[in-house]
């Protein structure tokens, strides 16, 4: 239906072509040979607006209806006759799933849970507790204070070696970068390789490991035992008295510090719950692929149950809503029609009359019981009631089909859990 300005247009136009209309009819009456009658110009303006109704109108109604009686069918096809066939099927599928599981994840878990185990028995303590709350490590003041160790280092020894330099202040500050270099990098690398050795599966590795670490410790005192002595040197090659005690000692421990403290800040930094917690994050990883591979099938099926559901409640809302808003937009249209049709005809016969020849015909009026309304009023009612039964059985048949589904599909779901937590290593 047309409303406001367009529904004022056509009302507009039909009015100047019923007033033609009028004119010409008026004219040709008894002149031209044939000439349609009063009568059939008036009934040609009463099927017009009964063809608003019987074809307009049942078009739109005839397409709204017919999409919910096609989801109707939709959802009625994928209902099972039985549900225990249904849930049978999603059972079978389960089995299936799991035995699939079992070969692509489980020897994922078993090795993740036999490597754990490994774990928990090297440590002798609660490595559980370690691994879910492990020490956070922060990589900015590690780094940073590796960096801060050496540029200390640095600036330290640019003083001591700036009067051995014939650059001065520069060739010391090179001479200093090199040693800080030699006391922070090599202590970093041995400290790395080192935790690998001391937290390995093998007993002779952490041997090897304690050993590296002493042997840093060594070789750090005496390379910086070699940096003091070659700036005395440097000092006599210059003609400059020997460094004092003080500074000498100085220089050998600024040097075995930073060089102690750089291995020690890197081998805290790797954490020796590395391993453990990859192991253990891997482990619980593969288990939640396992669980949820093994019953997707279930999973999916409730799913499915869940949006048949969803659709089957919106369909019977529609359903309800069209038949009260169609049987009264039918009776509208009907009562629309006639009105209109007695207007036309009214404005039709105020144009006709004065040109009209004799005999004068009189003027027409007609009820609604004049219109043939009731073969599409019988068409509604039969597709109405069609939508009828397609609710009374999705009330009485298909909810109660679904509901039981998915109560199998819930007590499916509960025992096959239960069988893949006991096919699982303990997560304890």
């Amino acid at each position: 239906m047309k409303f406001g300005s367009d529904e004022r247009q056509d009302g507009s136009d039909r009015r100047e072509h019923l007033a033609q209309s009028a004119r010409t009819d008026a004219k040709n009456d008894s002149v031209v040979p044939n000439w349609p009658s009063f009568d059939r110009r008036i009934e040609q303006i009463k099927n017009h607006h009964t063809a608003t109704v019987t074809t307009d109108f049942m078009n739109g109604f005839r397409e709204r209806s017919g999409e919910l009686s096609d989801k109707f069918a939709e959802i009625q096809g994928k209902i099972e006759d039985d549900p225990k066939i249904f849930v049978a099927r999603k059972d079978a599928d389960v089995v299936a799933s799991i035995a699939a599981a079992d070969g692509e994840i489980r020897p994922r878990i078993v090795a993740c849970q036999a490597e754990y185990e490994e774990w928990s028995e090297r440590f002798k303590t609660d490595l559980l507790q370690g691994v879910l709350n492990p020490k956070k490590q922060n990589t900015a003041w590690h780094w940073g204070l590796l960096l801060l160790l050496l540029a200390v280092e640095a600036i330290l020894n640019s003083r001591f070696f700036a009067e051995t330099s014939e650059y001065g202040l520069l060739g010391g500050t090179m001479a200093a970068v090199t040693v800080s270099v030699v006391n922070v990098g090599p202590p970093i690398l041995v400290a790395y390789f080192t935790h690998k050795l001391y937290y390995s599966k093998n007993a002779w590795l952490r041997y090897v490991g304690l050993l590296l670490a002493i042997g840093l410790i060594v070789l750090a005192a005496l390379f910086n035992y070699e940096v003091a002595e070659y700036r005395d040197r440097l000092l006599i090659l210059a003609d400059k008295p020997p460094s004092s005690l003080p500074e000498y000692y100085a220089l050998l421990v600024i040097g075995c510090g930073i060089a102690v403290i750089s291995f020690w800040k890197v081998f805290s930094f790797m954490d020796p719950f590395h391993r453990p917690r990859r192991c253990y994050s891997e482990r619980k990883s593969a288990i939640d692929e396992y669980k949820a591979k093994a019953l997707r099938p279930i999973i999916d099926a409730k799913q499915e149950i869940h949006s048949l559901k969803g659709q089957l409640d919106a369909t019977i809302a529609k359903t309800f809503k069209l038949i009260s808003q169609e049987q009264i937009d039918f009776t509208y249209q009907c009562d629309h029609a006639t009105l209109q049709c007695n207007a036309d005809v009214n404005y039709y016969y105020l144009i006709y009359h004065p040109l009209q020849t004799d005999p004068d015909p009189d003027m027409p009026e007609f009820e609604v019981q004049d219109f043939l309304f009731s073969p599409s009023k019988n068409t509604m009612d039969a597709t109405i009631q069609n939508l009828k039964q397609y609710e009374e059985a999705a009330t009485n048949e298909w909810r109660p089909k679904l509901a039981q589904a998915e109560e199998g599909l819930t007590e499916a779901h509960l025992k096959h859990q239960a069988v893949v937590i006991a096919r699982l290593p303990s997560t304890t």
